[in-house]
């Protein structure tokens, strides 16, 4: 790319959208349209069995400009990894945009997917805490249908310790995302490791306060 050369997982990135044509295969093979061939029986454009259609796309060269953000060292353009010192050791960053992008606009482009990617991990996270702990209680379920009361009462439980689930799966979920972020941004981490203990607090608290219910026994009094 221009006075550089690219090498590594870049060289993936370069976009392989145009069909080639200048191709020759063997006379078992037929052009079935641009970068196209196909081997076999088709019936009415429908494959048989043992049927092969083969697409060829490559880089289309007569649109040569690219921007490559990366590390440069020697003529060589490579992705950029973070060091160890950073705390996410092994982290890469690589792009190839096509036409002229200034930096700010790469990093712009990069720093919305890894925003977006950010949020989905985090509910993604946040659904498998839920489900974690509803299927914890799922033998409640199971106990209630025991009951000759018919399916509702079962039904309701199941409902009630799907939406109870969530309290304690958002407290676990600020716990974990709390932690990693004490290390990069301790203000932010602290804060969310706080209000996730609050929510296990409150879970344990509100447990230790229920009454049970039913009758209440006297103890015995000897000598009466």
């Amino acid at each position: 790319v221009g006075g550089f050369s690219v090498s590594g997982e870049l060289v993936s990135q370069f976009p392989l959208d145009k069909p080639l044509t200048n191709i020759t295969f063997s006379p078992v093979w037929r052009n079935a349209g641009p970068g196209v061939w196909t081997r076999g029986r088709f019936i009415r454009g429908a494959p048989r069995v043992g049927a092969v259609r083969v697409q060829i796309n490559g880089t289309d060269w007569s649109k040569p400009s690219y921007t490559v953000l990366g590390h440069y060292d020697a003529g060589n353009v490579t992705r950029w990894e973070a060091p160890a010192s950073f705390l996410c050791s092994g982290f890469t960053v690589g792009a190839i945009r096509n036409g002229r992008v200034s930096a700010a606009e790469a990093f712009e482009d990069l720093q919305a997917t890894a925003d977006t990617m950010l949020y989905v991990f985090r509910f993604c996270g946040l659904f498998c805490f839920w489900v974690a702990f509803a299927l914890i209680a799922s033998p409640l379920d199971v106990m209630a249908d025991c009951i000759p009361f018919g399916t509702w009462l079962g039904d309701y439980i199941d409902a009630m310790t799907w939406w109870a689930s969530c309290v304690p799966a958002t407290a676990c979920a600020f716990l974990v995302a709390g932690t990693m972020w004490v290390v990069m941004r301790p203000l932010v981490g602290v804060l969310l490791v706080l209000v996730g203990l609050g929510g296990v607090c409150g879970v344990v608290y509100a447990r230790a306060q229920k009454k049970p219910r039913g009758a209440t026994f006297q103890p015995l009094r000897t000598g009466d």
